[in-house]
């Protein structure tokens, strides 16, 4: 069962872009040095593997969700619809899978929180967010690559953990394919 996001407090304004709509290029300048912010910060080890991938054609063809803190960019999430698990960003990370993943699939990727705004919620609502949308556009599962930690946050809102792999872009990185199946689902 998906519960419906709690608001916000009134100190964060959310702001979702539809797919194929403008984005205006100083906001995805700002998407981007969050994203590469984020993962620099936590992921040092691995942030050369994904140097100037921070965004992409996929971008522009996704619903896309932005926090922001007095006029700032503090966090976002990205939400994709694919007919196949080919067609989803690190699809290899679901190879073998693709019977647990039904069309039409969403694909979660890219959620950031900026550090200095961490355990506030944001994330969680990113994440209900996204599978609230998902739901409503009709999709029968989510897949999404996580790093391992997060999969106890992930199983917390509904999602299986499927298997792990290790490698991404030829840097080790430990990672899971999660899923999420809207069967016999409400909303609440």
């Amino acid at each position: 069962m998906i519960q419906t996001p709690k608001p916000l407090s009134d100190e964060f304004q959310v702001q979702l872009i539809e797919p194929e709509s403008y984005i205006k290029p100083k906001l995805l300048a700002e998407i981007s040095q969050l994203r590469q912010r984020v993962w620099q910060e936590f992921h040092e080890h691995s942030a050369k593997a994904f140097n100037n991938v921070w965004l992409g054609e996929i971008d522009h063809k996704a619903y896309i969700w932005c926090i922001f803190h007095q006029q700032q960019l503090v966090g976002s999430g990205r939400m994709s619809l694919h007919s196949t698990l080919e067609q989803i960003p690190d699809s290899f990370v679901f190879k073998g899978l693709e019977d647990f993943y039904p069309p039409l699939i969403a694909s979660f990727n890219r959620l950031v929180i900026a550090p200095e705004f961490t355990r506030r919620g944001l994330a969680k609502f990113l994440m209900q967010s996204r599978l609230q949308k998902a739901f409503e556009l009709g999709t029968r599962a989510v897949a999404i690559e996580a790093p391992l930690w997060r999969v106890p946050a992930l199983q917390s809102l509904g999602f299986e953990h499927l298997k792990s792999t290790y490698s991404i872009r030829d840097y080790q990185l430990n990672t899971s394919a999660m899923r999420f199946c809207f069967n016999k689902i409400d909303i609440t």
